[in-house]
């Protein structure tokens, strides 16, 4: 420092004056905590703006996108057991000709070519599916007649040929799933079929009756038992005889297998049809018996191979390429059972179901999109009010910096310091509340970037605009009354400026709060 002795005129240096950096950075720490601690009370409001914000800026787009993606889980919840993907395709009767009846699938080979259809399911769709049911399932059969075990023992004894017991009404079905487990509890298990006395597999003499098993429900309602001979025959004609050799029982009634084989687990009547009472029921077969059934009858059954679908594993983002997958599937289902003598048909309502849902999705998107921002830019003016409140609180303080030479630099560097700890403080505890909302969330994020930026810049910015204009040479009043008028009206002014933020503020925060 140069200091002139007006008595002597003597010029000299006097150390220990302040530099550039001394009095750009003196006492920054000291001001900086007195300051925040006498004003803690808009340092805690601004640390609060600034923590919801960060928290909307990354919790709310997770949010909307969770939302969006929990609609399209209820759209293929509401389509209900429909969503799910039916694969059909015939079984048994290997020797037809696809003129005169239709070639399946060797019922010996269901059980593995399931499982080939559920691996080859497209990858977008297998990522929503969880398991599979497979069954084979027969059309519907006529119950003609029942020659009863006495009957046939009495015509052996007499010589003569067994009357049969015709039947009005009943009507039963084959069924197979190798989750239908059954148990004997009366006479003994079917046996094998002998093969067909042709190599070709059509039966060219009078074949011996056919052992089967029915359930203990089966045999109540239709009142067979052990011994009993059933002639069964279909609209087109001919007749196949079965021979009921045991009863079986149910194992797990509970079992998700007896849902798709209804009557398996329970015979159903029905009264009062115009052909009197309807008797159905199903009986549970083994695949052997199937494939000689299928033979005999000329007629292939239908193998069913459900894929169930999960609702929750649906995303908007996945939905898309599930429906272009399950568009293209029918017309190349042939994909999923490769190298096959049948080609599979597919059903599934999950199309119908969520073809629509993206374009509502995406104009719901863009909404919440639009009310994020507005909310985020509301937010971004309030802490800009924040700190112009805080600023002008300070006006004396920066005033009687200025007297004593405080440059522009040190006022605004000191006003930053306090934004980065309200800015720091503020995005660490709304990423933390964003992290409690919706796990993993972090990274950039383009909306918090802005709060960041306006934290951190307009307090500096602010009290660095302030500080220029102060000592700028302009004349105050030389009168005591006028200097009271203008600071009375300076009052006045930052009264209305503090109520004015105050209230933005609150209005600022429903919104962010509520989002």
């Amino acid at each position: 420092m140069i200091v002139i002795d007006t008595e002597t005129s003597e010029v000299r240096e006097v150390s220990g004056g302040r530099g550039a950096t001394g009095g750009t950075l003196g006492a920054l720490g000291l001001l900086v905590r007195r300051r925040l601690w006498r004003d803690r009370g808009l340092f805690a409001a601004s640390t609060l703006i600034v923590a919801l914000a960060t928290l909307l800026a990354y919790a709310g787009p997770e949010l909307v996108n969770g939302t969006i993606d929990r609609g399209a889980s209820d759209a293929a919840r509401a389509a209900g057991d429909d969503a799910d993907i039916l694969v059909t395709y015939p079984v048994g009767n290997p020797t037809g000709d696809n003129v005169n009846s239709v070639r399946g699938l060797p019922v010996q080979d269901f059980d593995a070519s399931a499982e080939i259809v559920f691996t080859n399911v497209p990858p977008a769709t297998a990522g929503i599916t969880t398991d599979y049911l497979a069954w084979i399932e027969s059309g519907t059969y006529t119950l003609v007649g029942v020659t009863t075990a006495e009957e046939i023992a009495a015509a052996e004894e007499e010589d003569r040929e067994p009357v049969r017991v015709g039947r009005g009404g009943q009507y039963l079905a084959f069924g197979y799933s190798s989750g239908a487990e059954l148990e004997i509890v009366e006479g003994v298990d079917a046996a094998p079929p002998p093969p067909p006395a042709d190599s070709s597999g059509i039966v060219t003499g009078p074949p011996d009756p056919l052992e089967i098993t029915v359930t203990e429900a089966f045999a109540e309602a239709f009142d067979v038992g052990v011994g009993d001979q059933l002639d069964v025959t279909r609209a087109t004609g001919g007749t196949v005889e079965l021979t009921i050799v045991g009863i079986q029982r149910v194992v797990d009634p509970d079992a998700p297998v007896w849902s798709r084989l209804p009557l398996g687990l329970e015979p159903t009547l029905q009264h009062g049809t115009i052909s009197g009472d309807i008797l159905r029921g199903m009986i549970v077969a083994s695949p052997e018996t199937i494939a000689a059934f299928t033979t005999r009858s000329r007629e292939a059954f239908t193998g069913k191979v459900e894929i169930q679908v999960d609702p929750e594993r649906i995303t908007l983002s996945g939905s898309r390429r599930v429906v272009s997958e399950l568009t293209r599937l029918p017309q190349t289902s042939d994909t999923l059972l490769p190298g096959g003598s049948v080609v599979p048909r597919v059903h599934t309502g999950l199309t119908e179901a969520l073809e629509a849902y993206p374009d509502k999705a995406r104009a719901a998107l863009a909404q919440m999109s639009v009310v994020i921002a507005g909310v985020i830019a509301v937010a971004a003016v309030v802490i800009a009010l924040m700190a112009q409140l805080m600023l002008s609180r300070r006006e004396g303080d920066l005033a009687l910096e200025r007297a004593r030479g405080a440059s522009v630099p040190s006022i605004a560097l000191r006003l930053f310091v306090e934004a980065l700890l309200f800015t720091a403080a503020g995005i660490a505890l709304g990423l933390a509340g964003a992290r409690l909302l919706e796990p993993g969330v972090g990274g950039g994020n383009s909306l918090a970037t802005v709060i960041a930026l306006v934290a951190l810049s307009a307090g500096p910015l602010l009290g660095a605009v302030w500080a220029r204009r102060t000592w700028t040479g302009r004349r105050e009043a030389a009168n005591r009354q006028d200097r009271a008028k203008v600071r009375k009206a300076r009052a006045g002014r930052r009264l209305t400026l503090d109520a004015l933020a105050g209230a933005l503020a609150a209005a600022g925060a429903a919104p962010v709060r509520g989002a």
